[in-house]
């Protein structure tokens, strides 16, 4: 039977906090089921905690509705299939905490393959800016130019985005073609900036990456 679930917060400043129980999912969507969540106008803050999955039919979606405003988005734990990430109108930001999801179907390469999938099986628009956080306490190496082949793929329209990347010890970054970009160091970031494909892009690696 079809079912729809809608979480509503309306107007002003809102914070909703989606956590995935035993094992479970945050969200998760059936045969013609949806799930939505809609933060409306305000500066909102939405953090989802165990991934977000569907059983893959067309009829079965996921959508996390900012609305207008400047909001936040953050992600972390778990596997993230066929879900509707939008930002809305203001400036919204998109925070990605890598899990290490290395037991997940299709994760051969670590981070990169992690973050190609979430990029690429999921539909993202409208963040100004989108922050992915290594600091998950095991040792990453991303790929960048792996890292902007999915954000310019099916599903991500991050195309202009401003790209934030944090660190800790024991990380590192494979800079490859795209670390060529014009180069600027300053406020604890290196800034790289250049043009694929008719998309401006705008790294910033923060300066732990060099040290």
């Amino acid at each position: 039977d079809y079912s729809q679930n809608l979480i509503n917060t309306g107007s002003g400043n809102d914070t909703v906090k989606l956590t995935a129980l035993n094992g479970g999912n945050a969200m998760y969507a059936g045969a013609e089921s949806t799930n939505t969540v809609s933060t409306g106008n305000g500066n909102d803050t939405v953090i989802i905690e165990g991934g977000i999955r569907s059983n893959g039919d067309a009829t079965a979606v996921n959508t996390i509705d900012l609305g207008t405003g400047n909001d936040t988005l953050t992600i972390s734990g778990g596997f993230y299939q066929n879900a509707i990430f939008d930002g809305g109108a203001g400036h919204d930001v998109l925070t990605y905490k890598v899990s290490d999801i290395g037991s997940v179907s299709g994760i051969n390469d670590g981070i990169n393959d992690e973050l190609k999938v979430f990029f690429q099986s999921n539909t993202i628009k409208n963040f100004e800016e989108l922050v992915l956080d290594l600091t998950n306490g095991t040792n990453e190496s991303l790929s960048l130019d792996s890292l902007v082949n999915s954000l310019t793929g099916q599903g991500a329209d991050l195309k202009n985005t401003t790209i934030k990347i944090e660190g800790d010890a024991g990380d590192s970054i494979v800079m490859g073609s795209h670390g060529s970009g014009n180069e600027t160091i300053n406020s604890g970031y290196h800034t790289y900036t250049f043009n694929d494909g008719g998309n401006d892009i705008t790294i910033l690696i923060s300066n732990g990456f060099f040290s």
